[in-house]
C-alpha cells in the first residue's frame, strides 16, 4: 500500500489514493479496537513517515495513537526520533503519557497499592 500511495498522491489519481487511505486507516482502526493483530513498531513508522510527506492528517493521528502503545524502549530502538518530526515524537510521547496516567489510575483506584 505505501507503495502506492505516494505514486497515487504525485500523479493525482485520487480514486486510487482514497482507496489507499481508506484501507490503512480501516487497517489501524481495527488494530485500534483490537480487532486484528497489532500492527508492529516499523510498519507503523513506515505509515508516519508516508502521512508526514503527503500531510494524511487521519493515518498520522492513527499511526501516533498506536506507537504510543508500544514502551518508550521499544520506541527508542526502532529510532523513533531519527524517523519521524520533532512533533510527532512529542505527540508519541504525550499519547503514552496519557495511556500510562489513566493505566496508574485505574490501579489506583483498584487499591491494588494500598
Amino acid at each position: 500500500m505505501l507503495v502506492i500511495l505516494p505514486m497515487a498522491i504525485e500523479y493525482q489519481v485520487t480514486a486510487v489514493q482514497d482507496r489507499c487511505e481508506s484501507f490503512l486507516t480501516k487497517k489501524m482502526k481495527k488494530a485500534t479496537n483490537h480487532e486484528i493483530e497489532p500492527i508492529n513498531i516499523q510498519t507503523l513508522l513506515s505509515y508516519i513517515e508516508c502521512a508526514e510527506k503527503y500531510n494524511l492528517s487521519t493515518i498520522l493521528a492513527l499511526a501516533v495513537k498506536l506507537c504510543a502503545r508500544y514502551d518508550i524502549p521499544v520506541l527508542q530502538e526502532a529510532n523513533v526520533e531519527d524517523r519521524v518530526s520533532v512533533k510527532t515524537w512529542k505527540e508519541i510521547v504525550g499519547d503514552r503519557n496519557s495511556l500510562m496516567t489513566t493505566f496508574m489510575r485505574k490501579i489506583l483506584q483498584r487499591g491494588i497499592y494500598h
